[in-house]
C-alpha cells in the first residue's frame, strides 16, 4: 500500500460537504485522511476569499495535501496551492475562470460566489493568490456520464 495521504475535498455549487460522503468513506477505508469542506454557499456576501478561508480552516495543520475540487469547487480549489501545502490539485468536471482575468479580480463569477470588499487574507496582510506555485502539479478529470 502507498503512503497514506491527506485529501481536502471541495464540493461544487451548493457547497455541501455531504456531496463527498462516499468518497470520504472509501478514502478512510484505504487508510487515508479525508476532509470534505462545507462552503458558505448560503451566505450571499461570501466571496472567493471567504471560500478559501473556510477551506484553509478545514485543512487544519495537514500538509502534503491532495486538494480535489468538483465543478464550481474548482474555483476555490485552484486558489489553495497559494496558501496551503498542496502537492496535487485534482479538478473534476471543473469550471474555470477566463485566463485573462486574475483571481484577485474574481475571474468569472457565476451564481452567488463573487468578490466582496477587502478579503480576510488582505485584512491579514496575505494577498489572494493568482497562480499556482511550481511545487504543485494539477490533474483534471472530466466525468463521462
Amino acid at each position: 500500500m502507498s503512503k497514506p495521504r491527506s485529501f481536502l475535498l471541495i464540493p461544487g455549487a451548493g457547497g455541501a460537504a455531504w456531496y463527498w460522503h462516499l468518497v470520504v468513506a472509501e478514502l478512510e477505508r484505504r487508510g487515508h485522511d479525508a476532509v470534505a469542506v462545507d462552503l458558505p454557499a448560503e451566505d450571499d456576501s461570501a466571496g472567493w476569499q471567504e471560500y478559501v478561508d473556510v477551506a484553509v480552516a478545514s485543512a487544519g495543520d495537514r500538509d502534503d495535501l491532495v486538494v480535489v475540487g468538483s465543478s464550481m469547487g474548482a474555483f476555490t480549489a485552484s486558489l489553495l496551492p497559494g496558501v496551503l501545502p498542496v502537492s496535487l490539485l485534482v479538478l473534476v468536471n471543473a469550471m474555470s475562470r477566463r485566463p485573462a482575468r486574475p483571481a484577485a479580480t474574481g475571474g468569472t463569477t457565476p451564481g452567488r460566489v463573487r468578490p466582496s470588499g477587502p478579503t480576510t487574507s488582505e485584512r491579514a496582510g496575505r494577498p489572494v493568490p493568482t497562480s499556482m506555485p511550481s511545487s504543485c502539479s494539477c490533474t483534471t478529470f472530466r466525468s463521462r456520464w
